[in-house]
């Protein structure tokens, strides 16, 4: 149990070293960027029909969260960061990400919960960034859960996420 715990405190630290963990009540990052403006979150983590979780914000490096969030959600966006060290650059969405060995390897993963079309495109929103990042966190929060779930997933999580 104590290991436990060591490890979800630690986890953050050793994905991606020493990160920047931003609590704020609007979803700005440290320099001032509001990245979801666009999308009506001007005032808050909240724009009616969404609530926002977290970001990672690559740019300044650092994770912005509001009030009160859950550790897991904190783990997700350490591993945005983790996929954001792997690749130069102030890339906003990480797309860079995808011509790493990690991000190259995961393409070809089954994906249990992520709707794929026939070429292999991620739908409802989602992509192969935060599928990855699910992963990610799945195999740091439980990694026995994510062996059970998926083992090929588990596999690519093991040999990536270092």
């Amino acid at each position: 149990m104590i290991r436990r715990l060591l490890a979800l405190l630690l986890a953050p630290l050793l994905l991606v070293g020493c990160i920047p963990v931003i609590v704020s009540e609007r979803p700005c990052a440290s320099n001032g960027d509001c990245p979801y403006a666009q999308y009506g979150f001007t005032d808050g983590w909240s724009n009616g029909a969404v609530d926002l979780k977290g970001f990672y914000w690559q740019p300044t490096r650092e994770i912005v969260v509001p009030p009160g969030t859950g550790y897991a959600i904190i783990i997700h966006e350490a591993c945005h960061a983790w996929q954001g060290w792997t690749c130069p650059g102030d890339d906003i969405y990480l797309l860079c990400w995808l011509d790493t060995p990690a991000g190259l390897a995961f393409p070809r993963m089954p994906a249990p919960w992520v709707m794929l079309d026939l070429d292999g495109n991620a739908l409802a929103g989602d992509t192969l960034i935060e599928d990855a990042a699910r992963t990610c966190a799945a195999y740091v929060l439980e990694p026995e859960g994510l062996r059970a779930l998926d083992p090929a997933r588990y596999e690519w999580a093991r040999e990536y996420i270092r």
